[in-house]
């Protein structure tokens, strides 16, 4: 957390408290804020992401600390799967990712997403939580 904010818990309940004569500090506000939120309610909760893989005999699967995805390439794809995050597999073109770490989630998510972005005649790649995926017609 920045300096500029202290942070106190008082009967239960998160307190933060800022000098309000300085620019900097009700800049970092707001983003000690959100970080402590995001660091409660993955404890709390967790966070998840589906993660969509379409594409003709594109799929994923899990194995041991590996995901291992098949993406059209002329060889496997092997992943390897940080201890703070889990993989399970719901179909073989669909999986869950779960952590209790919202940053590592989205970056983990990221990397998956590069091996196949998201392309816009088929629309075959990796998505992300439904992401939406514009569409262009092909020649006539």
């Amino acid at each position: 957390m920045p300096k500029l904010v202290k942070i106190e818990i008082k009967d239960q309940l998160l307190q933060e408290t800022i000098d309000q004569e300085s620019i900097d500090a009700k800049k970092y506000w707001g983003l000690s804020r959100s970080i402590a939120d995001n660091m409660i309610q993955g404890v709390a909760k967790g966070f998840t992401s589906v993660v969509k893989i379409k594409g003709v005999g594109y799929k994923a699967n899990v194995r041991g600390d590996f995901l291992t995805l098949n993406l059209g390439y002329s060889h496997e794809i092997k992943f390897e799967i940080p201890q703070s995050i889990k993989v399970k597999p719901i179909k073989a073109d669909v999986i869950e990712v779960s952590s209790y770490d919202k940053e590592k989630l989205g970056l983990f998510c990221a990397k998956l997403k590069k091996y196949r972005i998201p392309e816009p005649y088929k629309g075959s790649g990796i998505t992300i939580n439904d992401e939406y995926v514009r569409r262009k017609e092909g020649k006539k």
